[in-house]
């Protein structure tokens, strides 16, 4: 019996039923439980019942009583034991008909599908004759639409039906090959190309079923046909007759395999549009087991198909959730399918996110749960933020009842406005008047401030925040507000149709701003009667306000030194000590780097007003700020008529220094002649004595050269002192250099040397080693010494002789290095000691009162300073001190 169940339906009976009625033999299919599916006709006939009756009948109706226990137990046996031969058969058994009589029957049983058994069953003395059984079957078999061959046990086609020959003719294949009388197997042997392969298989399936060695056979098999290609399933079952032999019917499944192959596809898309998804698919039994999950799910928690599926879902929540999820899963129903949820999830990190899920439950026949499919979507940040809104609501409504400021909310109606809300500031500041009119409308609480009206309209039109003043009189505000007063009204939009209006008294910051303006004009109009210039620099370095000064300075005007880096419109910059100045140097760039103050930086600018030098004076501080660069103001004083000046003093005093040593060494003239004298007259007898033994031939030429010797010892004698008396006395600007200031004390000695000889003054020298170096100018500094050396030896020309003793000192001292001058002589009054360094003050006689202080003035020129005491033993002592050169 062949399989029928990939048999194509027609509008009459069932190919297979045909087939099947066409046999000699009964056709019994049988179940597990013992009722009979289905039988054909001659089986009906057999057993006396009519079409269709022997369906659902069990099979136990037509086995005699005495043999249905021995039957049954054949029935199982062969229906549960799969190594029972194909065919049984069982003569000399007996049965019974529909109308209670039993005939023998011979039955042949073999194992069927799901357990059931197919039993061909004949009557023992029925023989039909093989001629009119085979001319029958020949015929039926003939009569079929469907592809139906017979073949017999070598493989000869014996019949076949129309459908057979109508696909023959379709498919082209030659009559040799598939006629009646056609060998099945060579045919199929014979087979070239890429069919071979097939037709290899359906040769060793047909083979094997008519052989014996295998009861059921089906393949399936591509096949040209008009130049298209359709697809054939094949199913080969032996004929249960003795003479052998098979029945292949072949189903055209073209349009299977096509819909098979389009749901393979459609399948296909699906999974990779389920697999494209970002959200998060996956399907779980009632109990939570996990049989399906995409690709985003796996990504999402970090783990594998393999290690996810089989697993429990639970294990994904953390534990508050579990049981919140299970109530809502429980909650569903058949007639509530669908639900959603937001709930915690542990994510790939073990961090805690959240996620909607949208599950669907799926239910049986009987209203029970067969599992459930959920679709997520992380909304962690959903959440978060409407957390975040939440809390800045409140935030908002804290505020909003907390500020200071008198607030009102309005919401719109219309063409109007009614008051929503107040908070607890406008409430004190109306006392308590705003609660009793909310829900009033604009137009009538504000009838008087038609600014207010329109600004409100304005915040709602515009969706935009800003800020009116505005004065409003006439209001009952309560505190110092007063009846009237200066406002700063706030306006912001709400969405969607709120404004809010902050209201902020600003009476005392308007007579504050008033004054503030007063203040700045007044310090506009004190700065541009300054002298000095004033720049008020930004920490990028440019000038940010500048006084009229500044702008006279820079050759210019306030306007265009706006903006500008001052040191880029200085042009030349020399310091104090005329070496250049680098842009970055300048005093105010300095400061606003590094911070400080800079104070009396002198800076001399070249080509300045007509063309001369211009000498400024600057102060620069930086001003607080977050860090460097700073903020700057700078102070510019404009020397240079004081500088000029001071360099006109300087040559006036130049020159009457040069005029006081040239009255020292006139005061001094007689003393000078004498000590000139002396190496003079010396020379003299020298050449005399000399010449008169070279006259006379006394002298030998050692003696005579010894004469010479001499005479130009005592000639360059008197050359030091003329050279001495020139360079002390030439006229001269003064010049500093970094001078020992040992050396200008012995020159100074050198030169008062004769006088205090002359006066018979004792001289104790006690010069420091070691000292540094100072800068001065070394004559001036002589010119000190001369003065306080001369001054000290007429002091003692009322002591005895013996008495007459002048100490000269020179120390390293705190402030630079020190040079005392101390006599024994009478000393000075203390009403002396305070007036002797004024200028035409003297002790003496004779004297001009000038050479101490044009002494002071040198010192103090030279950055010292020049004092007098009394000295310890008596007399006066006269110490200067200088600063070491290079010292700050």
């Amino acid at each position: 019996m062949s399989d029928t169940s990939h048999l194509p339906s027609n509008p009459g009976r069932p190919s297979a039923e045909l087939v099947l009625d066409a046999l000699s033999d009964g056709v019994l299919v049988v179940g597990p439980d013992g009722v009979i599916g289905s039988a054909n006709r001659p089986a009906e006939v057999l057993f006396g019942y009519g079409p269709g009756e022997l369906c659902d009948v069990h099979l136990d109706a037509l086995v005699p009583d005495r043999a249905r226990r021995d039957h049954e137990r054949h029935r199982l046996a062969r229906a549960t034991d799969q190594n029972v031969q194909a065919v049984c058969r069982r003569p000399g058994i007996r049965g019974r008909r529909k109308d209670g009589t039993e005939f023998p029957v011979e039955v042949a049983v073999r194992p069927f599908h799901g357990g059931a058994v197919l039993a061909v069953v004949r009557a023992e003395h029925v023989t039909p004759a093989r001629g009119t059984e085979t001319a029958l079957g020949r015929a039926v078999v003939g009569a079929l639409d469907e592809l139906v061959a017979v073949v017999d046990r070598s493989g000869v086609i014996v019949a076949t039906s129309a459908g057979w020959e109508e696909c023959a003719r379709a498919t082209g294949c030659p009559a040799q090959r598939c006629a009646v009388g056609a060998n099945y197997l060579d045919a199929c042997r014979q087979v070239a190309g890429p069919n071979s392969a097939g037709a290899a298989e359906m040769c060793g399936g047909l083979a094997a079923v008519l052989s014996g060695t295998a009861d059921r056979f089906a393949a399936e098999y591509p096949c040209p046909s008009g130049g298209a290609e359709r697809w054939y399933r094949a199913v080969v079952k032996p004929l249960p007759n003795e003479s052998g032999g098979a029945v292949v019917v072949h189903h055209d499944v073209t349009a299977r395999r096509a819909a098979e192959r389009a749901l393979a596809e459609s399948e296909q898309r699906f999974r990779g549009v389920v697999e494209a998804q970002t959200e998060l698919l996956c399907r779980t039994l009632p109990d939570g087991t996990l049989t399906y999950v995409n690709g985003p799910y796996c990504r999402y928690f970090g783990r594998t198909p393999e290690q996810l599926l089989g697993r429990r879902f639970w294990e994904l929540l953390p534990e508050p959730e579990r049981e919140y999820v299970a109530r809502h899963l429980a909650a569903l129903t058949p007639t509530r399918p669908v639900a959603s949820v937001e709930n915690r999830v542990i994510g790939a990190g073990g961090e805690l996110r959240w996620h909607e899920w949208t599950n669907r439950a799926f239910f049986d026949d009987a209203g029970r749960v067969t599992g459930f499919q959920s679709v997520g979507r992380d909304v962690t940040d959903r959440v978060r933020a409407a957390d975040a809104l939440r809390a800045s609501e409140a935030r908002f409504r804290d505020l909003f009842q907390n500020s200071p400021l008198a607030t009102a909310c309005w919401r719109g109606d219309g063409a109007d406005f009614v008051l929503a809300d107040c908070n607890e500031a406008a409430r004190r500041l109306t006392a308590g008047g705003i609660t009793r009119v909310l829900g009033r409308r604009l137009s009538e609480l504000h009838r008087n401030q038609p600014d207010h009206r329109a600004s409100v309209a304005r915040c709602l039109r515009e969706r935009s925040a800003f800020e009116c003043e505005s004065r409003w009189a006439g209001v009952d505000w309560v505190g110092p507000a007063g009846p009237d007063g200066d406002v700063l009204v706030s306006y912001s939009f709400v969405p969607p149709d709120l404004v809010m209006s902050a209201m902020q008294f600003i009476t005392a910051r308007k007579q504050q701003e008033r004054a503030l303006r007063e203040s700045a004009e007044r310090n506009r109009l004190i700065l541009s009667a300054l002298h000095e210039g004033v720049l008020l620099l930004d920490a990028g370095g440019r000038v940010l306000k500048a006084n009229e000064s500044a702008a006279r300075i820079f050759g210019g005007t306030t306007d265009r030194l706006l903006g500008t880096r001052p040191g880029n419109t200085l042009g030349r910059v020399r310091g104090a000590d005329g070496l250049p100045v680098a842009a970055d140097l300048l005093p105010w760039e300095v400061v606003r780097l590094g911070g400080g103050v800079c104070v009396g930086v002198v800076l001399v600018l070249d080509g300045g007003r007509d063309g001369e030098p211009v000498r400024l004076v600057v102060n620069a501080h930086a001003l607080p700020g977050t860090g460097a660069p700073f903020p700057v103001v700078a102070s510019l004083t404009d020397t240079t008529a004081q500088w000029r000046a001071e360099e006109q003093l300087h040559q006036h005093q130049a020159e009457l220094a040069h005029v006081a040593r040239c009255v020292a060494v006139g005061e001094m003239a007689a003393v000078l002649a004498h000590e000139l004298n002396q190496p003079l007259t010396a020379v003299i007898n020298y050449c005399r004595g000399g010449a008169l033994r070279l006259r006379g031939g006394t002298g030998t030429t050692a003696e005579v050269a010894d004469v010479l010797d001499l005479t130009v010892a005592q000639a360059e004698r008197a050359a030091r002192i003329i050279r001495r008396l020139r360079d002390f006395m030439r006229k001269r600007a003064p010049h500093r250099s970094t001078t020992e200031l040992n050396d200008p004390v012995r020159d100074a000695l050198a030169l008062a040397g004769p006088e205090l000889r002359h006066h018979h003054v004792a001289v104790t020298l006690d010069l420091g080693a070691g000292l540094p170096p100072v800068q001065a100018d070394r004559i001036q500094i002589e010119q000190v010494l001369l003065n306080l050396l001369r001054n000290a030896t007429e002091a003692l020309t009322g002591t005895p002789p013996g008495a007459r003793m002048v100490a000269i000192t020179t120390r390293r001292a705190p402030d630079g290095v020190r040079v005392e001058v101390a006599d024994t002589g009478t000393g000075l009054r203390p009403d002396e000691l305070e007036r002797v360094f004024e200028p035409f003050y003297t002790t003496k006689e004779q004297g001009t009162g000038l050479g101490l202080a044009i002494s002071r003035s040198i010192i103090e020129a030279h950055g010292g300073h020049l004092s007098a005491r009394p000295a310890d033993g008596g007399g006066a002592a006269f110490a200067f001190t200088l600063p070491v050169a290079g010292a700050d």
